[in-house]
């Protein structure tokens, strides 16, 4: 019986997971080695799409793609954008995560592109923001206020969940600076998923590159490269 990196017996675990990546520059060659994608997703039963942006906002690829998940009856969508280079073994470690521990979305830590570096995640106590602890460790932490859809592991129940709550209201949406939600579309999904009480988990060991398309520049990351799949642009 096939095993995955964990022991576990595929068969037993083995989901429908609909990867997702939105594309900001159709022009630009894909970071992720598409081989190498395919090869490590399919023991998991994945369905393996890229979305592509053209014509599309950001708001428009991520709901189209939020979309074709649900009507393909994936179990879950894995948004892994064209910026982001995943650990080799990063939606493996996503998904055991979130199957054995019943995390409906769950994420790496993806850096932002600055010094010094900092997550996309930020945390909030006391009335007060702040990047948390994220450094590399097998351990995985809440984030209750947002994080970034760059590595996000999400279960498609928690799209249901949003739309049986409120029909009108997008799961996707770019929202200004208001006091009480998130900036961004990432931010205003995380705010649905507090309104609704689902918890949203990142996983430290899931430390992912993040590449700058203007200065081609990797940020972040830990090990060496082949902790990471192959990086056309490398």
């Amino acid at each position: 019986m096939a095993k995955d990196p964990f022991g576990t017996a595929i068969q037993d675990l083995a989901p429908n997971i609909f990867i997702a990546q939105p594309r900001r520059d159709a022009s630009q060659p894909l970071l992720q080695n598409l081989p190498q994608m395919e090869g490590l997703a399919w023991p998991y039963g994945t369905i393996i799409r890229y979305g592509s942006t053209d014509g599309l906002n950001t708001v428009e690829a991520r709901t189209a793609l939020i979309q074709k998940a649900l009507d393909d009856n994936a179990e879950y969508l894995w948004f892994v954008d064209d910026d982001t280079v995943v650990p080799f073994h990063g939606l493996a470690q996503l998904f055991y995560a979130a199957r054995m521990h019943s995390y409906p979305v769950i994420g790496g830590v993806v850096p932002l592109k600055q010094d010094p570096l900092l997550p996309v995640t930020i945390c909030s106590k006391d009335n007060r923001l702040y990047y948390p602890d994220l450094s590399y460790a097998d351990e995985i932490v809440p984030c209750n206020w947002v994080t970034g859809f760059a590595c996000l592991l999400i279960h498609c129940d928690v799209f249901r969940r949003m739309q049986a709550d409120d029909p009108g209201m997008p799961i996707v949406w770019a929202t200004a600076n208001l006091r009480e939600t998130p900036i961004g579309e990432d931010g205003w999904f995380c705010h649905r998923c507090h309104r609704l009480k689902i918890p949203i988990m990142i996983h430290r060991a899931v430390q992912c590159r993040h590449y700058d398309l203007a200065t081609k520049r990797y940020w972040g990351g830990e090990g060496t490269l082949e902790y990471y799949l192959s990086e056309a642009t490398a």
